[in-house]
């Protein structure tokens, strides 16, 4: 009771689960974090006007990396692994926009598989090993991938970006591998006043938390639109809110 609009929810899976109770209370959510296109671009039916994010999403980012992987790393070959037991991150948009060739494009449910996987990539030698996951798989991930004795560079999306990464591989995330960024931070006095604001509050700098001034876009969204007029009508009783407005 009460609930008028919602920041998040964080994983694309989620959000996807969470699109149709929210669109029928009415309820506006705007996820800081969900990079799935089919939240905002659903295949089977018109998008929810209820559902917004401030995240951009894997079409950017796939063809972005595909640029990448050829201008950058000058790759022709890429080994692509993904996560098979949920949304596999921006791999589609990577495997439609890279001019190369796959050396392999394999699936993954769970961590037993890696061993065999990093023997694959050690046979193919490709240019890159692309990988679309978070980072609780993509830790072990690299791990097996290094050890089975690969040295190339290795790249992958937004979920591998956390401190917990860099904490979990140690030396080893020093090994050439590129992670996507969240949306870079906006550079002028607007994205400094944030940054000031976010680490007398956190003690630390908000880029060290991926997607936090996306979260603060979205809650400043929502304040700004409870504050147009027509949205808020207060009275003796209280406060009343039109979710549609």
């Amino acid at each position: 009771d009460g609930l008028v609009a919602v920041v998040g929810g964080s994983c694309s899976d989620a959000v996807l689960g969470g699109q149709p109770v929210y669109e029928r209370a009415g309820i506006t959510h705007i996820s800081q974090l969900s990079t799935n296109v089919a939240t905002t671009d659903p295949e089977d039916r018109a998008p929810f006007p209820t559902f917004l994010r401030t995240a951009f999403n894997d079409a950017i980012q796939g063809a972005e990396q595909a640029d990448f992987a050829e201008q950058a790393l000058g790759a022709e070959s890429v080994f692509l692994v993904y996560e098979a037991f949920r949304y596999g991150g921006a791999s589609e948009t990577f495997r439609a926009s890279f001019g190369g060739t796959f050396s392999d494009d394999v699936g993954f449910d769970e961590g037993a598989e890696f061993t065999d996987i990093a023997s694959g990539i050690v046979d193919a030698n490709p240019d890159i090993v692309y990988f679309s996951g978070f980072y609780p798989t993509g830790i072990p991930f690299v791990q097996a991938v290094r050890n089975a004795g690969y040295a190339g560079p290795i790249l992958a999306g937004d979920g591998m970006y956390d401190q917990e990464l860099i904490d979990g591989l140690g030396e080893v995330a020093e090994q050439e591998l590129h992670v996507t960024l969240p949306s870079p931070p906006q550079q002028g006095p607007e994205f400094e006043d944030f940054s000031a604001s976010y680490e007398d509050a956190y003690g630390a700098a908000p880029t060290t938390t991926p997607f936090s001034a996306e979260s603060f876009d979205a809650a400043t969204a929502i304040i700004q639109g409870l504050q147009v007029d027509g949205v808020v009508d207060e009275s003796d009783g209280g406060i009343d809110v039109d979710l549609a407005a």
